[in-house]
């Protein structure tokens, strides 16, 4: 988990967030992965493995910087998790664990449009 950044840190977060995005997390404890990626909802998917390269040429100034401080961690692939309309929880991909990284409360580090 970060606790440094100074908008995707988890620092940044309320008792009431919190609870929202472990609500959220614990809901999933028995899910495969796979019943997670399948998961639909407003548009699209509500989860999904977004690979690091696509976050470089894609996303905002705001992740490539983030990415380039944290390269030596960003072994595997990122996994987006919707806890919310806007929310995102960001974690690494190694294997079958998700280890929990940024929260985005605002859907800042993604953009899908």
């Amino acid at each position: 988990m970060d606790f440094g950044h100074p908008r995707f840190g988890w620092q940044n977060a309320d008792s009431g967030l919190l609870e929202r995005v472990f609500s959220f997390l614990g809901s999933r404890e028995r899910s495969t992965w796979g019943e997670i990626l399948a998961e639909r909802g407003g548009q699209g998917p509500r989860n999904g493995v977004v690979p690091i390269d696509a976050i470089e040429r894609k996303n905002s100034a705001v992740a490539r910087d983030i990415l380039s401080c944290r390269s030596a961690e960003l072994a595997g692939s990122l996994m987006k998790l919707r806890y919310q309309k806007r929310g995102r929880v960001w974690g690494i991909m190694e294997g079958h664990v998700c280890f929990l990284f940024w929260l985005d409360p605002n859907h800042d580090v993604w953009r899908d449009r």
